[in-house]
């Protein structure tokens, strides 16, 4: 019987989390400028991510953990394309979308370097 790993021990869990806090932190700073239902959006994404990451990692087959992998990258995706878009209405500011991006970056480069390992696993 396989191992089922631990979500808390993987960095690609630990920084979804920490964009998850930076999002909120956003929010509390533009919370005059965006709306309820901005907000809401904003946090739908933010806490999803973080839940469908450790769901995958949680998953001992592999084609099932490399569907919510794909699953969690498809809202960064949209989380990044949403701050972008109300960065140009002026509703969130320069410096709190550049501490977002820097999280989305690095979650996303860990996520690539897990479907690498997740291949390469696979291979074997």
């Amino acid at each position: 019987m396989e191992r089922v790993e631990n979500f808390r021990d993987f960095q690609l869990y630990l920084r979804s989390m920490d964009l998850t806090r930076e999002s909120y932190e956003v929010i509390h700073v533009c919370k005059e400028e965006l709306t309820d239902k901005e907000v809401a959006l904003i946090r739908k994404m933010a806490v999803t991510i973080p839940i469908k990451i450790a769901s995958a990692i949680g998953q001992v087959n592999m084609k099932v953990r490399f569907k919510m992998l794909n699953n969690a990258k498809v809202i960064l995706i949209q989380l990044r394309a949403t701050m972008m878009e109300f960065n140009k209405k002026k509703k969130v500011d320069d410096h709190s979308l550049t501490r977002v991006n820097g999280y989305l970056e690095e979650i996303l480069k860990l996520l690539y370097g897990y479907f690498g390992w997740i291949s390469n696993e696979k291979a074997k």
